[in-house]
C-alpha cells in the first residue's frame, strides 16, 4: 500500500530519454505480422472499441451536480505478479450549493477503500462503499465556492470493464504490460472518481513501476525518480480532461521524441512509445503524424494541447483509444505498410472532436466517432485524392443491406451506424453547403471560447452550421440522425417530341416503405458528345422533370458524384420509340465456389457503362470493377479475389451487384474458398 506521505517525495525532475534514430523512408519487413494480408478489413471502425455498451450511465451516485471536481492526483502501483494495484487519489473539488455535507464517487466494489484523509490536517474522513459507489461524509458542511481536498487509499484486482478497464497482459515477445481504456464510464473500474464526461478536471498521474518499464500517460512528464528496483513517473496536465481520458500504459518501451512546429509557430514534442520489437515498423507507421497535425489544424483550427505534447503508446489490443495527448494504439495495427494509418488519423482527430470538445450526452456519441471517422476519410482525400475519399465512403456505405438503427440515440455505443453513417451524413452536408462554409462552421465550434476544453452538444453543432451558412438545417439533421434507413430511389425516363423539339421525361420515385426523405439529387444525362447535370431537390414520393435535349441520352445516372447515401433502385428506360420497358439484365459467375479468380457474366439490355461492385456480408464495398462503355449483350469480367487496394480478401461469401442505368438486378452471391 502506498503511504500518503509519498507525495512529499516528488521533488526531482529528470529529462525524458533522448530521441532515437531518424524515421525510415520505406516500409520495413515484419516477421511476426499480427494481421495476415488476406484477413485485413475493408473498414475497421468496429475494432476501435469492442464494447457493446448502451448509452446510459449505470452509476447510482446521487447529487453529482452539487459539486465540481477541480483536480485529481492519481497515484498507482501495479503488481505484475498478482495482477493487482495499490493506489491513492487526491480529489480537489468545489461546492456548488450551500450546506454540502457529503459527496458520492464511482468505484467498483472489487476495489476496496482502506482509508480516506483530509489533506489539510490528515484527519480521517468517514465513508461507506456499496453498489459501486463510494460515499464520503464531509467533516463540516461546505458553502458555495468552498474548496476541499480528500485523499483516498484503495487496493484490489481490477476486473474487465467495458472495452478494457485496466488490464494486465503480455506482448508477443513475452514482456508484461498494463493498459487502460475507460470510455465511456469505466474509469470507476480502476480508480475512484466522479465518472462522468460532464465534469472535466486537471489531472496528475503518478505511476511507480519496475525499473525496466516506462509509464506513459497524459500531460507533460514532470518527474522521473529511480529508486532501486522501481521508478516513479509523474505526468501533469494543465488542460482539463474527462475521467475516461485518464490513462496509463506501462511496459518495456522503446521511446523517441520528435520536435514539431505547428503552422502557427507553436513548438511541442511528438512522443512515441512502442514495443522494442516493433520500433522500425512504428517509425514508418507514425512517420506522418506531424503532417496529420498540420492537416487537421488547417481544417479545424490549431492543435489545442500545444503546451504539452501529442503522444502514442503501443498496447496489446485489437483497438485504439484517443487518450488525451497520449493515444493508446493496438499492436494489432502494426502491419508495417500503413494499412491502418486511418486509425492514426482517427485517434488524432479526436483531440478536436472528443477531447477539446466533449459531448454532453452519450446519445450524441456521433459528435466524437462520426467526426473522427469522417476525418479519416479527409486524410485519405488529402494523401491519395478524391477517388480514395469516395472509395473510403463506399466501403462504409453498408451497400448491400443498410445500417442497423438510428445514429442518435444509437442502439449500442460504438456501432457502425454511429461511425459510418455519420461519416456519410457529414459528407452529404459538406456537398450541400460547400467546403468553405462547411469547414468554417467546424472551426467556429473549436474556436468558441465558451465551448473549448468543455462540452458541446447537438444543438451547438447545428447552430454553428446555421450561423455560418444562413440556412435552416433542422430538417437535415432530424432525418439523418433520428431516422432508420435511407432513401430508396428509382427512376423511369422516356423520349418525347413536341413541335419538333426533343424532350426527356423523367420520373424520380422514392420507393422505400416509410415516409419520403428530403434531399438534393444530381441527375446526369450523358449524350454521345457531352454530359449535362440537373440538380433537383426531392421531397415527395414522386418528382417529375421534363428536359429539352438536342440529342437522345445514352445513359442517365442518379447521383453520379456520390453525394447522397441512398439505395439506387435503378433507372429504367420506358420508351415508346423502342417498344416499351427494357428487359432486366442477368448476372452469374463461373466457377462458383472459386479460387483464386472467377468470371462474372452479365447481360446488358442496352449500351451503358456498368459497374460491378463486390460487397462482403457486412455490407462493406470490397471491390469495384468498371469495364467501361459496353454494347448491349453478354459480357464477362474477371474478379481476382482482391480488394480495391489489390490485396487478397479472405475466404467467404460475397455479394456482387451490377449497377448502372436500367440495371436494377438482385445481388448475386459468390463464394471464395482459399
Amino acid at each position: 500500500m502506498l503511504p500518503f506521505a509519498v507525495s512529499a517525495l516528488l521533488c526531482t525532475a529528470l529529462a525524458l530519454a533522448p530521441s532515437g534514430s531518424p524515421v525510415t523512408a520505406d516500409p520495413p519487413e515484419r516477421d511476426d505480422t499480427v494481421v495476415p494480408v488476406n484477413a485485413r478489413l475493408a473498414s475497421y471502425e468496429h475494432l476501435l472499441h469492442s464494447s457493446g455498451t448502451a448509452g446510459e450511465d449505470p452509476s447510482v451516485a446521487e447529487r453529482r451536480d452539487e459539486w465540481d471536481v477541480l483536480h485529481y492526483q492519481l497515484t498507482l502501483i501495479p503488481d505484475f505478479n498478482d495482477l493487482s494495484i495499490d493506489g491513492f487519489v487526491e480529489v480537489t473539488f468545489r461546492a456548488l450549493r450551500s450546506g454540502l455535507t457529503s459527496i458520492e464517487l464511482d468505484l467498483y466494489d472489487e476495489l476496496v477503500v482502506t482509508n480516506i484523509l483530509e489533506t489539510s490536517g490528515f484527519n480521517t474522513v468517514g465513508y461507506s462503499q456499496a453498489n459501486d459507489v463510494l460515499s464520503v461524509r464531509l467533516p463540516a458542511p461546505m458553502e458555495i465556492g468552498d474548496e476541499y481536498t480528500i485523499s483516498i487509499a484503495y487496493e484490489g484486482q481490477p476486473q474487465p470493464a467495458g472495452p478494457l478497464g485496466l488490464a494486465f497482459d503480455t506482448t508477443q515477445a513475452g514482456n508484461p504490460t498494463l493498459a487502460t481504456i475507460s470510455e465511456p464510464f469505466y474509469a470507476r473500474s480502476w480508480w475512484p472518481c466522479k465518472d462522468t464526461a460532464l465534469d472535466k478536471a486537471t489531472v496528475d498521474i503518478i505511476a511507480i513501476v519496475p525499473a525496466n518499464m516506462f509509464a506513459a500517460a497524459a500531460g507533460s512528464l514532470e518527474q522521473v525518480m529511480p529508486s532501486g528496483s522501481e521508478t516513479l513517473y509523474r505526468w501533469s496536465s494543465e488542460y482539463p480532461m474527462t475521467t475516461y481520458n485518464v490513462s496509463l500504459a506501462v511496459t518495456e518501451y522503446t521511446s523517441w521524441t520528435e520536435e514539431y512546429v505547428s503552422p502557427e509557430g507553436n513548438e511541442f514534442p511528438l512522443e512515441f512509445h512502442v514495443f522494442p520489437e516493433h520500433e522500425s515498423i512504428a517509425r514508418y507507421e507514425f512517420e506522418r503524424v506531424g503532417q496529420m497535425i498540420d492537416f487537421f489544424s488547417g481544417l479545424y483550427g490549431p492543435y489545442a494541447f500545444e503546451n504539452e505534447k501529442y503522444g502514442m503508446a503501443e498496447v496489446v489490443l485489437a483497438g485504439a483509444m484517443e487518450h488525451q495527448t497520449m493515444t493508446s494504439y493496438g499492436d494489432f495495427f502494426m502491419t508495417g505498410d500503413r494499412y491502418y494509418e486511418g486509425i492514426v488519423a482517427h485517434e488524432l482527430s479526436h483531440h478536436w472532436w472528443g477531447n477539446l470538445l466533449t459531448l454532453t450526452d452519450w446519445d450524441d456519441i456521433w459528435l466524437h466517432e462520426g467526426l473522427a471517422t469522417f476525418s479519416d476519410g479527409l486524410w485519405r482525400e488529402y494523401i491519395d485524392g478524391r477517388d480514395a475519399y469516395l472509395q473510403f465512403l463506399r466501403q462504409r456505405s453498408a451497400g448491400c443491406c443498410g445500417f442497423y438503427g438510428p445514429i442518435s440515440p444509437p442502439s449500442k455505443l460504438f456501432n457502425q451506424t454511429v461511425y459510418q453513417k455519420t461519416a456519410w451524413m457529414l459528407h452529404m452536408l459538406r456537398e450541400y453547403v460547400g467546403d468553405t462554409q462547411f469547414f468554417a462552421a467546424l472551426r467556429r465550434l473549436t474556436q468558441d471560447p465558451t465551448l473549448r476544453y468543455g462540452s458541446f452538444g447537438r444543438r451547438d453543432f447545428i447552430d454553428a452550421f446555421e450561423l455560418e451558412t444562413g440556412l435552416e438545417l433542422d430538417w437535415f439533421f432530424d432525418q439523418w440522425l433520428r431516422r432508420v434507413g435511407r432513401p430508396e430511389v428509382a427512376a423511369k425516363w422516356a423520349r418525347d417530341r413536341e413541335n419538333g423539339q426533343r424532350f426527356v421525361d423523367l420520373k424520380v420515385s422514392q420507393v422505400q416503405d416509410d415516409e419520403p426523405w428530403a434531399f438534393p439529387l444530381r441527375i446526369r444525362m450523358s449524350f454521345p458528345s457531352s454530359s449535362v447535370d440537373h440538380d433537383i431537390f426531392v421531397t415527395g414520393e414522386l418528382t417529375e422533370l421534363r428536359v429539352p435535349v438536342e440529342e437522345w441520352p445514352v445513359e442517365i445516372e442518379l447521383d453520379p458524384d456520390e453525394q447522397l447515401l441512398f439505395f439506387d433502385r435503378g433507372v429504367e428506360m420506358d420508351d415508346p420509340e423502342v417498344g416499351g420497358p427494357v428487359a432486366p439484365p442477368v448476372i452469374s459467375n463461373d466457377p462458383n465456389p472459386f479460387n483464386p479468380r472467377t468470371a462474372i457474366r452479365f447481360v446488358l439490355p442496352h449500351e451503358s457503362a456498368p459497374r460491378l461492385r463486390v460487397y462482403d456480408l457486412r455490407g462493406r464495398a470490397v471491390r469495384t470493377l468498371e469495364p467501361g462503355w459496353l454494347p448491349a449483350g453478354e459480357h464477362r469480367v474477371v474478379w481476382e479475389g482482391d480488394d480495391d487496394n489489390g490485396r487478397s480478401v479472405a475466404s467467404g461469401n460475397y455479394l456482387v451487384r451490377l449497377e448502372g442505368t436500367g440495371l436494377d438486378v438482385p445481388a448475386h452471391r459468390v463464394t471464395l474458398v482459399r
